[in-house]
């Protein structure tokens, strides 16, 4: 009899992967996280306070290929960052406590990475600075073979 379920759902398949960062100023640059395997991006959300400014925030994705050297390409577009003052959250998106990543549909080539693949932040903003700073990139791997044994 066939193996007919080779994969977990894709409410399990989900992996997130976290970075915090103290004080930023406009222009800084730092590290998300370093592609473990083949996937795609689901979702990029992210929160900041002590906001001077108005911040922007964009995700780029840094790629060595073979024969060409390294290349990067944005993830979405730029986006202003959400602000938790001391009276809560100060928002401009609905009210929500993070504030999400315009990106391409799920299933896009413009969402997929490769094993080896590094995520970055960029800090825009004339001017701009921001207390702390966190990122939420929630990957799904291509499948759960690549994930585990990455070379099959």
């Amino acid at each position: 009899m066939p193996i007919t379920n080779r994969d977990v759902s894709p409410t399990v398949a989900r992996e997130s992967f976290q970075a915090s960062m103290g004080a930023l100023a406009t222009g800084a640059t730092g590290l998300i996280v370093c592609v473990p395997y083949a996937c795609s991006i689901d979702f990029i959300n992210f929160a900041a306070f002590g906001i001077s400014g108005t911040p922007t925030v964009q995700i780029i994705c840094n790629r060595f290929i073979s024969g060409t050297g390294f290349t990067a390409f944005n993830i979405g577009s730029t986006a202003a960052l959400a602000n938790f003052g001391t009276s809560g959250p100060i928002v401009s998106n609905g009210g929500s406590l993070a504030y999400g990543m315009s990106i391409a549909p799920i299933g896009s080539t413009l969402t997929q990475l490769f094993a080896g693949d590094v995520l970055i932040y960029q800090l825009g903003g004339s001017s701009s600075a921001v207390t702390g700073l966190a990122v939420n990139a929630v990957l799904r791997p291509i499948s759960d073979i690549v994930k585990y044994y990455n070379t099959l």
